[in-house]
C-alpha cells in the first residue's frame, strides 16, 4: 500500500499573533505554538488521522477546552468524526457535544457561524460561562459539516477578544 502524506507546507514564516493588542507573538507566549504549527504542517501520518490532529492543534492554539468536527450523515443523523480530547481518554464526556445540536443545524441551514452559552445563566454574573461555538466547513455552495468548540470566558466580549 503507498504511503499517503498530507502536507501543506515545509516551514513556518513569519509570526504567530495572539489576540493580544500589544503585537506580541505567539512565539513568546506560548513557546509550544510553532513547534505544533510545524508537526501539523508536515504531519506525514495516515490521512484519517489528520482532521483528529488538527482539531488537537486548534483546541490548543485558541486554548478551548473541547473539539468536534461534525457532519450530517444519512437520515439527518449527526456524526462526529473526530474528537478532542479523544472521548475514550480519562472519562472525557460528550455531554457538551448534545448541546450543539440545535446550533449546529443552524450553522448547516444558514451557512453562518454561531456562538451560545452552554448554560443559561444571569446576565450580571461574575462566573466563568462556558460557550459553544459551531463554524461552518463550506463546500461547493452547501455547508454539511462543520466544528464546535467549547470556550470558557467572562462574557461574550472577552471570548471574541481572546
Amino acid at each position: 500500500m503507498k504511503k499517503q502524506t498530507v502536507r501543506t507546507d515545509d516551514r513556518i514564516n513569519g509570526k504567530f499573533m495572539s489576540g493580544s493588542t500589544e503585537g506580541k507573538s505567539a512565539d513568546n507566549q506560548r513557546p509550544w505554538a510553532k513547534k505544533a504549527l510545524a508537526e501539523l504542517l508536515t504531519y506525514d501520518g495516515p490521512p484519517s488521522q489528520f482532521l483528529s490532529k488538527l482539531l488537537s492543534t486548534q483546541c490548543h492554539l485558541a486554548k478551548c477546552e473541547a473539539g468536534v468536527v461534525l457532519r450530517l450523515g444519512a437520515a439527518d443523523r449527526i456524526e462526529a468524526i473526530a474528537a478532542y480530547p479523544n472521548p475514550e481518554t480519562n472519562g472525557n464526556s460528550l455531554e457538551w457535544i448534545r448541546k450543539v445540536e440545535k446550533p449546529f443545524r443552524r450553522v448547516i441551514k444558514n451557512g453562518e457561524s454561531v456562538i451560545v452559552q452552554e448554560h443559561p445563566t444571569d446576565k450580571n454574573s461574575d462566573k466563568i460561562i462556558r460557550y459553544l461555538i459551531v463554524i461552518p466547513f463550506p463546500s461547493q455552495g452547501t455547508t454539511s459539516a462543520a466544528a464546535a468548540f467549547r470556550v470558557k470566558a467572562k462574557n461574550r466580549y472577552t471570548l471574541l477578544l481572546s
